[in-house]
């Protein structure tokens, strides 16, 4: 298994800490359409609803050993 994956599994079970919130819901590599309606797949993605607000959050988790690309960063917008 290689690091992404593993950082993927750890944040995962962060999440998991969020799950016995009311309205809370937590998927792995859950596939979401963009506003180009295209799926796509997120790595973890949170749904939740907090002081009434809906929210959405999601993470992607990689390996990297430098700082993430400004083409990476961009690449996730566009994803979502």
């Amino acid at each position: 298994m290689n690091n992404g994956k593993r950082v993927e599994k750890l944040v995962r079970l962060i999440q998991e800490t969020l799950k016995d919130v009311p309205g809370t819901e937590i998927f792995s590599n859950y596939r979401i359409e963009n506003t180009s309606g295209r799926k796509r797949e997120i790595d973890i993605l949170l749904k939740s609803t907090i002081n009434s607000l809906d929210i959405i959050i999601a993470i992607e988790c990689k390996d990297f050993a430098k700082p993430i690309p400004v083409e990476k960063i961009e690449a996730f917008n566009s994803k979502c």
